[in-house]
């Protein structure tokens, strides 16, 4: 219960903060790949789509209700703007994993906690991923569900924000810097 106290100053604070320059309120979340490979393993999670789907989905259950109470207990104090998740589903070489099991496993889940959040405010919600690695192949698959925002479009993995910003003229993109 502590984690919650001083949440309302917080918030407000920088809702203020954010409206005197113009920018976004937003509220941090880890991705559910980022939280399925935390709880169970990189190399493990990648079979457990396929032998135990049902303790993704239950994990996912999880993910789901926690992101979306902290998310109901900032918008009791302010509208948000954004919804980010750091997710890393990506690698140099492009996802981790196919795009029909991020639709099965993850998308349905990343919906609700967009719908529901939508339901609390007026305002827009705007879905940021952050995604190391080749993150092209990841683009049209969260554009599924609204995705707004995303980086660091890594130079290493063959990321050129000039291409996908042609490709994808209404994505807001944060990076595109050599990171070496």
């Amino acid at each position: 219960p502590g984690r919650w106290d001083g949440l309302e100053a917080k918030v407000k604070a920088r809702r203020a903060q954010a409206e005197s320059v113009g920018g976004m309120l937003r509220q941090n979340a880890i991705g559910g790949y980022m939280y399925l490979r935390a709880l169970i393993g990189p190399v493990e999670l990648l079979t457990t789509f396929y032998t135990a789907p049902e303790v993704v989905r239950a994990a996912m259950t999880a993910w789901l209700n926690l992101v979306d109470e902290a998310v109901a207990r900032a918008q009791a104090f302010a509208e948000l703007d954004e919804i980010f998740l750091a997710e890393d589903i990506c690698y140099n070489g492009g996802l981790l994993i196919s795009p029909d099991l991020m639709r099965e496993f993850l998308l349905p889940y990343y919906q609700q906690v967009l719908v529901n959040a939508g339901r609390r405010q007026r305002r827009r919600i705007h879905l940021y991923i952050d995604t190391d690695g080749d993150c092209r192949p990841a683009i049209p698959v969260y554009a599924e569900i609204g995705l707004t925002r995303m980086s660091p479009f890594e130079v290493a993995s063959g990321c050129d924000v000039v291409e996908i910003a042609r490709r994808y003229p209404d994505l807001a993109m944060s990076g595109g810097i050599d990171k070496r």
